[in-house]
């Protein structure tokens, strides 16, 4: 009996590491420039934007550690850098989760904020993010993903 249930676990996570290699991913990411006036002149203002499938969820900027994997979103490389924290909507708590302990999610198209400053690589490329999420349903999670997005910064070449 004992093998049977190590088998079965061991083709449930062979399943779902077939699903992340083909790449069927319920989360698109968009990234763009929020036009601003006055402010600091070297920081720009991005939109991320995130639109989900429905009945799936991705976990919030402020989740607690011990459970799902928490959003990320980070420069990318020199091009950019924070200037500030990364806002976003407030997440819809559910109290009851497979975790085990409260989680807070996203559905829908929940748009984060991100202001960043102008880095060493950011005169030739534009600005470069890492979107790190795990998408989940009430009953499937996929593995941890990350998505790379660029916005063209005014003035870039």
């Amino acid at each position: 009996m004992q093998v049977s249930l190590k088998l079965v676990i061991w083709l449930s996570v062979l399943a779902v590491s077939s699903a992340q290699a083909q790449g069927p991913d319920p989360v698109r990411w968009s990234v763009a420039i929020v036009p601003t006036r006055g402010g600091t002149p070297d920081v720009v203002t991005l939109a991320v934007t995130a639109s989900i499938e429905p009945g799936w969820k991705v976990y919030s900027l402020t989740q607690t550690s011990g459970g799902p994997y928490p959003l990320r979103i980070a420069p990318g490389g020199e091009s950019v850098v924070l200037a500030g924290a990364v806002t976003g909507p407030t997440p819809i708590v559910q109290e009851t989760s497979a975790f085990g302990i409260p989680v807070e999610v996203y559905g829908g198209e929940p748009r984060f904020v991100v202001p960043v400053r102008v880095g060493s690589g950011g005169s030739k490329a534009g600005a470069e993010l890492r979107v790190r999420y795990q998408a989940c349903t009430e009953t499937t999670c996929l593995p941890p993903r990350t998505a790379t997005l660029v916005a063209q910064l005014p003035g870039a070449r």
